[in-house]
């Protein structure tokens, strides 16, 4: 699921589209608020960083919490799925970092009382997360994709 993520991103904004910084500096500016993970060596796994005492890279991170989605229960309304998504990237983000909450570097999920969200009236409702937008439906299912191509890259059925 990620291959194709990395593999776009890349082949739409190589280093030398920003020739002014480097291609360190690009990266860590391009996903400080990305929802897209950070590009790390695939080979090193989670287990790997945490034996090495490492800092764990978000694109890591954030797998984990996919990982730890597909495996929870299924929620059966917006609000419930809502908070499987928020309660599960802390989780995450509490267990693999010593971020603090409101830190810029630590992956949120925003509150469903912030203006941010779209449609709170209707099914689904929708929020933009710089290039992907997140979707809440009325049956607890959750879904995550890309903005320029809509392509899902997250998707987990609700029970309602």
């Amino acid at each position: 699921m990620f291959s194709k993520i990395k593999a776009f991103f890349w082949s739409t904004n190589a280093p030398s589209t920003v020739p002014s910084i480097s291609h360190q500096d690009a990266t860590e500016l391009i996903f400080n608020h990305e929802l897209l993970p950070e590009r790390s060596n695939d080979s090193q796994t989670l287990e790997q960083f945490l034996e090495s005492g490492k800092p764990i890279p978000k694109s890591l991170r954030l797998n984990e919490a996919f990982r730890r989605l597909e495996k929870a229960p299924a929620a059966d309304s917006r609000e419930s799925a809502h908070k499987l998504v928020r309660d599960t990237l802390n989780n995450v983000e509490d267990e693999f970092t010593d971020l603090p909450m409101h830190d810029p570097n630590r992956m949120t999920f925003f509150s469903l009382e912030i203006d941010a969200w779209k449609d709170l009236n209707m099914n689904p409702c929708s929020i933009n997360l710089n290039s992907h937008v997140a979707y809440l439906y009325d049956d607890g299912s959750i879904r995550i994709d890309r903005l320029n191509d809509s392509e899902c890259i997250f998707k987990k059925p609700g029970k309602g």
